[in-house]
């Protein structure tokens, strides 16, 4: 049995590469200075998850609960039209279960759901639907609602 005074003596001949682990020890190597270390703070001018959620619900909730009737109440809905609203409805109940349950790919939902709602804006516009400027409206809301999805769902890709 080897004394702790001959552990030591053999551990001085070992040379470990800087930020190397001992054998045996699993994980990344350890920072070697202060600017190796990654960073975790987000940039200031990256949205965060809490500012998402509250832009979908004061811009898509404003557009939705605004919302004039249309011009044709009788008009028959065309299938891309059906499709468009089930993704932004599939995609906005993703982005709150994502919410609830805290994961990372919510702001990617929610980018779906503005995606969707956008697509919609623009058909509103194409089809006359709704009077104007409420077209121009949903096209703006939506369009501000998929950009800042998108920079948060980048800024969560990167931390």
């Amino acid at each position: 049995m080897s004394t702790t005074l001959e552990r030591l003596r053999g551990l001085e001949d070992v040379e470990v590469a800087p930020g190397a682990r001992p054998q045996g020890q699993e994980g990344p190597p350890a920072p070697t200075r202060e600017l190796d270390r990654p960073s975790t703070a987000r940039s200031p001018r990256a949205p965060s998850i809490n500012s998402l959620s509250l832009a979908w619900l004061l811009i898509a909730g404003s557009l939705i609960m605004f919302e004039p009737a249309p011009r044709d109440p009788n008009a028959p809905i065309p299938l891309w039209g059906a499709l468009l609203a089930t993704a932004f409805l599939g995609g906005l109940a993703a982005a709150m279960a994502g919410l609830f349950v805290r994961r990372s790919w919510a702001p990617g939902a929610f980018l779906v759901a503005g995606v969707a709602g956008l697509g919609m804006a623009v058909g509103c516009l194409g089809t006359a639907h709704h009077s104007m400027p409420y077209p121009l409206l949903e096209i703006v809301g939506f369009g501000a609602l998929t950009v800042l999805s998108w920079r948060t769902m980048v800024a969560g890709a990167r931390t």
